[in-house]
Formats: C-alpha cells, structure tokens, sequence
C-alpha cells in the first residue's frame, strides 16, 4: 500500500489519535512503499517513526494508555529509566514492535526531536537519518526546524553516494550495489552504468547487522525498482543544487554523465560530507576505497546495540516473533 497524501492523512488519523501528542512522524517501509518482489498480506507490519519533544513525558502518558506496547520489564523499571535507554544507546530510538493502533498491525519507534535533529545534520548513527534517505509517507507536518536539516541529509547522501559511484554512470541500472563495493578497485577509469538511486538506498544498509541474516538479499534493488518515480521525485532537486540542473537533465533522458565528484579535491568533497562519516577519511588518500569501512564503522556500531536494546524494549515473545517474520522473508524471496 502506497500512501497518497490523502491516505497519509486517514493513517494519520487513524493511527496517531491513539499514542500521546507526536511533533513529527512518518511511516516508512516495505509497508509504506511497495518493493519489488514483496508479497503483501493482512499481517504485513507497519513502520513509523515519531518524534517527540520530551520522551520521558511521552514514555508516562503512553504506558497509561497502551501499557501492554510496553515489556514486562520496561513496565518494571518505569518511563523516567526507559526514557534513559532510548537516549543513551544505540540509534537513540525506542521501537515497540508487533504492536496494535487500532486495526493496523505496526513497528512504531520513538525518538526526540533534537536527537533525529543531530542524526541528520551529523550521521551520529545513521540510522534515522538513513531511513530518510529513501522515500516516506509524512504523517505530520514537517517542524520547521527540521526542515532545513531534512534537506541537508539528503544532500549528504548525494555527495555520499557519488563518490562510490564510478567516474561516469547514468540514472538507471540495475544491477547490485552491494556486488559494486567489491569492484571499486577495478574501476579507476571504467565506464559503467550504475543505479544511482539504488546507491542512495543502501548507504544506511551498509554494516548494518542484520543485512547477513534478517534481510532480503538485493534489499535496496528492490525498493528502488518499486519506487523508482519516488527516488527521482525525493532526488531531483537537491541533486540540481548539487551539481546543477545540465546534470539532471541528462540523467532524466537516460544519458551517461561524468561523475562531478572526480573533477574535485578531496578536501572538497570531504566538506560536503556529514561530520561523523568525514572525520573518518583521510583526504590523502583516495575516498571510494575508504567509504564502504567509514560507513560500516557508524552504522554496524548503532545497529548493534540498537538490535540488543530491541530484546528488551520488545520482550522476548515479541523479539522472536519480529525475529521470525524478518527471517521468513529473508529466506524465502
């Protein structure tokens, strides 16, 4: 199910009048969006992220409202302790999986406001930041202090993107950018054709643990071939401010481009880049042979805890069913 802005704002409705007041949310997802080759049922789970200005607050009300969203032990320990996980570890989100608004089965994940704030503007995790790369359903109206961070996110993975790519490429390719990141060594000079926004999809997912185990293979493939209209609508202007608009035209009629990253200096690029993921290369040396390991250090270090602090935030009866339908779908596709 695709959302239409119409359908965003029945959903919204619908689902957000049963959780506590959110500033900013969006669903996100195989749900959201569909992917190529994804079957859809009634038990197909919804994603979303809300943010909130106080998450000891919201953590109160909710466990009020919906107590049972919550573990045993979350219960136990109370909103002020489980406040403190959410902020302290992993991505700095607290998900309630397998969990019930209304009629709609749903994975909501709560996160503050200043923290998907920093998330955007630094790649602290890339996590949040990173779900946001590919295209959402807003539930909400965008804060206005968010909106400027949303835009530089996207301009980061742009430039990101870009220098994994080869020094020229053209919008549309599919083939496999997980099988492209062993190939960087070969491809000083080759020209290829490349999917660009498959690139932009799978920034987040690299390191990411669970992409050996609980994920579908060719995860990112799948989505852009699902949603490729989407990508070039999310994309197009934040890639004309980048690189200008002679640039996107010719990527739109399918035409091969020179890859604007290889005619600047590395010190350059690296100023285009988000403060965590630049503070991790060595301009000295060349960037695309340093990207794949700058990324997999943020993210599989987030991610980690993030799926540890899941076992807890969900309870074991819910972790394993999570675990189970992530594995059935990994599996079987």
């Amino acid at each position: 199910m695709a959302f239409s802005t119409k359908a965003a704002r029945i959903l919204t409705e619908r689902l957000l009048c049963y959780l506590p007041v959110t500033k900013f949310a969006f669903a996100y997802g195989s749900a959201a969006f569909p992917q190529h080759n994804h079957i859809y049922n009634s038990r197909t789970m919804l994603d979303i992220i809300i943010a909130v200005e106080d998450a000891e607050a919201f953590h109160s009300q909710n466990i009020r409202v919906n107590p049972y969203h919550y573990s045993y032990a979350a219960r136990m320990i109370g909103p002020k302790n489980i406040a403190a996980i959410q902020q302290s570890t992993g991505a700095r989100i607290y998900y309630h999986p397998y969990v019930y608004l209304g009629d709609q089965l749903v994975k909501y994940g709560v996160i503050s406001l200043e923290d998907i704030k920093t998330d955007l503007l630094t790649w602290e995790t890339l996590y949040v930041s990173g779900r946001l790369h590919k295209p959402v359903a807003m539930l909400t109206s965008i804060p206005k202090h968010l909106q400027e961070p949303l835009k530089q996110n996207l301009r980061f993975a742009v430039f990101t993107a870009s220098c994994l790519l080869p020094d020229r490429f053209n919008e549309v390719f599919m083939c496999s950018f997980e099988s492209y990141l062993h190939r960087i060594p070969s491809l000083t000079s080759l020209i290829v054709q490349f999917d660009l926004y498959c690139a932009l999809a799978s920034l987040s997912y690299t390191g990411d643990i669970r992409m050996g185990l609980a994920e579908r293979r060719g995860k990112a493939v799948n989505i852009v071939h699902g949603n490729f209209e989407k990508f070039r609508n999310l994309y197009t202007k934040t890639m004309e401010n980048c690189f200008g608009s002679d640039m996107v035209n010719i990527l739109t009629h399918g035409e091969e481009v020179p890859n604007p990253i290889f005619s600047k200096t590395a010190e350059n690029v690296l100023q285009q880049l988000p403060i965590h993921l630049r503070e991790r290369l060595n301009p000295s040396q060349p960037l695309q042979s340093q990207m794949h390991g700058a990324l997999r250090h943020i993210i599989s270090r987030s991610s980690l805890a993030q799926s540890i602090k899941g076992i807890f935030s969900a309870g074991p009866i819910r972790s394993l069913e999570y675990l189970k339908q992530k594995l059935k779908k990994a599996w079987t596709m």
